[in-house]
């Protein structure tokens, strides 16, 4: 009987140490991926459904232009002109891949305990991700040239 108690701490143990809450974090659709160069609005509007909002820009700016304001906009073609831009809301994570080798660094230095509190946490956050906003500059071409995302602010 002893034999089988410490077999089954064993297995627990082992459970414990293994790392699942950095999996289940890891195995989410990573949504920053959606926007790569050449997609077209048309693609995008497929993928993430109608944007809540649409502009066309007067005058043109350059996607550098778009940079030097803003640093956080992220340049798909660095010369090209913007000529409109489209708002969409992107229901997800951001920060998947910090998160994950966090929770994979929390889970070896507790030995395996924070998987107990973890492993439950990972799997709320995949049920119920966050509202993001997700903001992209096309070219005269409708093409991707830049975008950015960011939480979504309830207004």
């Amino acid at each position: 009987m002893q034999s089988f108690y410490c077999k089954l701490l064993v297995i627990f143990a082992l459970h414990l140490l293994s790392g699942c809450a950095s999996q289940i974090i890891k195995a989410g659709v990573d949504e920053p991926r959606v926007v790569y160069p050449g997609v077209t609005e048309a693609q995008l509007t497929e993928r993430l459904g109608q944007p809540i909002s649409k502009a066309l820009l007067t005058p043109n700016r350059s996607a550098l232009e778009l940079w030097e304001r803003d640093h956080e906009v992220s340049l798909l073609e660095r010369t090209a002109v913007t000529a409109s831009e489209s708002v969409f809301r992107v229901r997800g994570r951001l920060d998947k891949d910090a998160r994950a080798g966090q929770a994979g660094f929390d889970s070896f230095m507790t030995l395996g305990l924070a998987e107990l509190y973890l492993i439950p946490k990972a799997i709320w956050e995949r049920a119920f991700g966050q509202d993001l906003k997700l903001t992209v500059w096309f070219g005269g071409d409708g093409r991707a040239v830049a975008y950015k995302w960011a939480q979504w602010v309830s207004q």
